[in-house]
């Protein structure tokens, strides 16, 4: 009767991870190279078009033979390309996120990179405001720290997609693999773990 009953346990289990693996009929495995292709191009080319564009409305201003015209299409161009690259720092680390189905590192990768162009516009503040030396300084200071410090947070997030791409795997129940560097301190050897999850 006991192995009778192991058996149905095991049998249930199995059957209970095959349902698990087919709960949703258009679920498909996510790749964790999209995903990361997806932050990285979502980040990326937005900030470069916005930094062309940027950079145009920049000459436009600067040129010195420009008439009224050119610096109102310098100034136009000036926003419009902070704009499209800030739009690239805000979305484009949490898409990858996005595409693995996880909201909530998608919402924090959003946060996180709001704070990138907030804190780049601090420090822009200080060189453009008619304020005092000191306000400046602290303004750049404070600025160019916050817009570090974000930047490298928009590199977590796009590092991290690999993760939410595991954690979706897992929950269809699709198998993932990986591969680490393994110690053994027993004999002091190196080598590599191999893992299947399912």
């Amino acid at each position: 009767m006991k192995r009778l009953g192991t058996l149905l346990l095991a049998v249930l289990v199995i059957c209970g991870h095959d349902v698990n693996a087919r709960d949703s009929l258009s679920a498909k495995p996510k790749s964790k190279g999209t995903a990361l292709a997806l932050s990285l191009g979502a980040t990326l080319a937005p900030a470069a078009v916005g930094a062309a564009i940027f950079r145009v409305g920049g000459e436009k201003k600067l040129d010195p033979g420009h008439t009224r015209g050119d610096e109102l299409l310098g100034d136009k161009l000036l926003l419009i390309g902070s704009f499209v690259c800030a739009s690239g720092l805000i979305l484009g680390p949490g898409v990858g996120h996005a595409y693995a189905g996880k909201r909530h590192p998608f919402a924090r990768a959003v946060a996180r990179g709001a704070l990138l162009p907030t804190a780049l516009g601090l420090a822009a503040v200080a060189g453009f405001a008619n304020v005092s030396a000191d306000v400046a300084w602290t303004l750049l200071v404070v600025g160019v720290a916050a817009g570090t410090g974000c930047l490298f947070l928009c590199v977590y997030d796009i590092a991290t997609v690999g993760r939410s791409v595991d954690a979706y795997n897992r929950k269809h129940g699709f198998p993932t693999t990986s591969v680490a560097p393994y110690y053994r301190p027993d004999n002091s050897t190196l080598g590599l773990q191999a893992s299947l999850r399912f």
